[in-house]
């Protein structure tokens, strides 16, 4: 799409200035003489984009980039140039024009850290160091991956059903092994159950990452408490705010829900053959008008400050990768359970488990190394929980 490209480049030089100003002499990040960076190389903690012959991109004087250099390097007049830049003035970004000069990204508006769409997301995947730009092409509804770089796929839209089933549509069309998908809004996002997860445009996060793990499909489990440890600390460090899990799937604040996670799977007689984990976090909801929405919670009403939900995004996908890629590795829990044990907020808790054949009491402890539940029933039978519901006393109105 025109407006990404164009916004891409004005993003990349938004942040290439930034350095320029902040860390560099002479020529500009960017082309081959930046940071002794040749052309071909990729480096993401210098760089942030790909440096390459067909991407160098003529940065003047004063931070700007000139309408010509946007026109040759896309092939566009500068009557869709301007036409473009408008329609990305009217969505918020502050972009600054100059006849003699070209335009630029003026930061950093409120409204415009916390801009998702393709491009920025893009930019603070590479700053990660998960992403590298143009490394997959097309065949068909396959896509190829170019270079031997560790990199995920990263699709965005601003609507979609559901991201879990989207990704998982993804999953069985373009073989890909690492698959990112985000949406700014749900029109019928789901969670556990079937139940409703009420997803507004441009609030929360809707996430859902494709993992293709060589795993038996009892194992599964762990991915789930992986990306709740990965979402929790993520929203601790971003936000400052106390974000606990209650096991095995839920991110909540003082008794409410700050956000969720669904994991799903495909499999066959062969074993799994790809894992979509859903992940769903209440960022700068002003309020919950819609469903039964009385104990949920944001980031927003809790510190009365909005944040970026593209850097939340990639600091949560960096984490799962990596703690998901530490418990495949080990068949199990433990690389993570004493992280995950810290920040589990049932330990020491009066708990009801509902199960198939009833509900029943009992006091939780912690957990095992399959990530199961371990509670002490009044009875004194210690017993472990794999699956089912389970509240926690003062959680959700259970008291």
């Amino acid at each position: 799409m025109l407006k990404d490209e164009i916004l891409k480049i004005l993003i990349n030089n938004r942040s290439s200035s930034e350095k320029q100003n902040n860390k560099y002499i002479g020529k500009a990040p960017g082309t081959s003489h930046c940071n002794k960076l040749e052309v071909g190389q990729y480096k993401a903690q210098d760089c942030d984009f790909d440096v390459s012959e067909s991407d160098k991109i003529e940065f003047t004087k004063g931070n700007y980039i000139s309408g010509a250099t946007i026109c040759s390097k896309l092939g566009v007049s500068r009557t869709t140039v301007c036409r473009i830049v408008k329609k990305l003035k009217d969505e918020g970004y502050n972009i600054e024009s100059s006849t003699k000069k070209g335009y630029r990204i003026i930061e950093n508006t409120v409204c415009q850290s916390d801009m998702l769409n393709k491009a920025e997301l893009e930019h603070e995947f590479i700053k990660a160091g998960l992403y590298k730009q143009n490394d997959f092409e097309h065949e068909g509804e396959k896509y190829i991956q170019k270079s031997e770089f560790k990199s995920l796929k990263i699709f965005y839209t601003d609507e979609i059903d559901s991201t879990n089933t989207w990704a998982k549509k993804l999953a069985e069309e373009t073989g890909i092994k690492t698959i990112v998908c985000i949406s700014a809004s749900q029109t019928k996002g789901y969670g556990r159950h079937g139940n409703t997860w009420v997803s507004p445009h441009g609030q929360g996060i809707y996430l859902s990452i494709v993992l293709h793990p060589e795993i038996c499909t009892d194992k599964l489990p762990v991915i789930t408490l992986a990306a709740a440890l990965a979402a929790a600390e993520a929203i601790r460090e971003c936000s400052g705010v106390n974000a606990l899990i209650k096991w095995p799937n839920d991110i909540v604040f003082e008794g409410k829900k700050l956000g969720g996670i669904l994991t799903e799977m495909a499999a066959d007689m062969d074993g799994v053959r790809y894992v979509v984990c859903g992940i769903g976090i209440n960022v700068n909801n002003d309020t919950f008008k819609d469903g039964n929405l009385e104990y949920a919670v944001s980031l927003f009403n809790i510190t009365k400050k909005k944040y970026s939900r593209k850097k939340l995004i990639c600091d949560i996908t960096k984490k799962f990768l990596k703690y998901s890629d530490a418990v495949f590795k080990s068949g199990n829990l433990q690389p993570i359970k004493e992280k995950y044990k810290s920040l589990l907020v049932n330990i020491g808790k009066t708990v009801r488990i509902s199960e198939k054949k009833g509900e029943f009491e009992a006091l939780s402890e912690g957990i095992n190394d399959e990530g199961c539940l371990i509670v002490l029933k009044n009875n004194n039978e210690r017993v472990c929980i794999v699956s089912g519901d389970v509240s926690v006393r003062g959680i959700y109105g259970y008291v």
